[in-house]
């Protein structure tokens, strides 16, 4: 991987609040279109190409974080469950 740095040294790390949250159980959400900007962003900046990187993001992510297809349309399912909106 060439670039300034790796993909790692760029994406901050979990706080304990969310550490917290996820050694309790927390569904953690990541939006499939999110992954696509990201690679882009990190593609562009020479850390290489989109593809492998959204691969590589997908095979990394902690047990228990679920992907969405859309954040927008994955939020407007759970406030219809029941569930509130928090953004923190």
């Amino acid at each position: 991987m060439t670039g300034r740095g790796t993909r790692r040294e760029v994406t901050p790390n979990w706080n304990d609040a969310m550490w917290a949250k996820y050694r309790v159980g927390a569904t953690f959400l990541m939006c499939h279109n999110a992954f696509l900007t990201w690679s882009d962003i990190w593609a562009g900046a020479g850390m290489g190409k989109a593809r492998d990187i959204e691969k590589d993001i997908r095979a990394n992510l902690r047990s228990g974080v679920v992907t969405a297809p859309a954040m927008v349309i994955t939020i407007e399912k759970a406030q219809g469950s029941g569930i509130a909106y928090n953004r923190q």
